[in-house]
Formats: structure tokens, sequence, C-alpha cells
């Protein structure tokens, strides 16, 4: 039987690889934009930027609801409180 190596395939070639095959991060807004989230019952007016992103990733239970407008955010408030 004929031994088979595998050659190593260092770190930059999977690096590489996942460079160039992984999807993109939608978020719902873009750097910059103004939103509204509720916090406690109050709206809570926000610029997106790399903060509102890594909270957005980590709020995988989808517990935050984002608003584009101050009266998008009452009126949900008012519906559900």
């Amino acid at each position: 039987m004929e031994n088979i190596y595998l050659e190593r395939i260092d770190d930059a070639f999977w690096f590489d690889l996942w460079e160039t095959t992984r999807l993109e991060k939608v978020y719902p807004f873009k750097e910059g934009d103004t939103y509204f989230t509720i916090e406690d019952g109050e709206v809570i007016e926000s610029t997106w930027d790399y903060v509102s992103e890594e909270i957005f990733d980590e709020d995988v239970k989808g517990k935050l609801s984002y608003f584009k407008s101050k009266e998008d955010a009452v009126e949900y408030l008012k519906q559900t409180h």
C-alpha cells in the first residue's frame, strides 16, 4: 500500500481562502445613519458606527428593535406597552 502524504498548507493559504469565500455581513444601516432603538421604555436616538455593528452582531436573540424614524419607534412603543 502506498503512503499518501498530505502537504501542510500554511495559514496564509487558509486566510486567503476564507477572505475570498466569506459572506459579507449585512447591517440595517450604514455608517453615519441615524437610527432609533427602545431601551427601558424610552426611545433612544443613535448614530450607526462600528460599536453599533458590534452590538448588532452580539444581539443573537434579536432582543433589540431598530427603527429608521423616531415616529416609528414611538408607534411601536405605544403598541407594545
